[in-house]
């Protein structure tokens, strides 16, 4: 942390961090280590880039529908599995993530995986807001 430096809001395990004077992005593993910070001053925009697949769900619902159609019990089954696998396929492949770009063109991206939808929300109001207030102040 840096002099006079607070923290408003950061993520359930601290790899993204919103402070007073900036925003920063850490990650350590094994394998790499990866330390990103923007200044607030210095934040062109803020997005939330989430990509689904719908037409799972589409074909979850078409396989549903066979499965009450299917004359018999095998290809009922048969249907119910697809039906599911569907289903359980669009849940999994459903990603995002949350981008921060500084006017440098250095940018910050944080998969969304486990974030809920409104705390997502909430850190970038609170980023924009924060950015806002320092651009007040300067």
């Amino acid at each position: 942390m840096l002099v006079d430096e607070t923290v408003i809001l950061s993520s359930q395990d601290d790899t993204l961090v919103l402070t007073n004077m900036r925003v920063k992005h850490e990650i350590k593993t094994k394998a790499k280590t990866v330390y990103k910070s923007i200044p607030l001053d210095q934040i062109a925009t803020c997005a939330l880039d989430t990509k689904t697949h719908p037409i799972l769900l589409v074909l979850a619902a078409l396989s549903a529908m066979a499965l009450l159609l299917a004359p018999e019990i095998s290809q009922r089954l048969a249907a119910g599995i697809l039906a599911l696998g569907l289903a359980a396929a669009y849940f999994v492949t459903r990603n995002g993530q949350i981008e921060i770009f500084a006017s440098s063109g250095e940018s910050i991206a944080v998969p969304t995986k486990r974030l809920q939808h409104d705390d997502i929300k909430k850190f970038l109001e609170a980023v924009e807001a924060q950015r806002g207030k320092f651009k007040l102040a300067e």
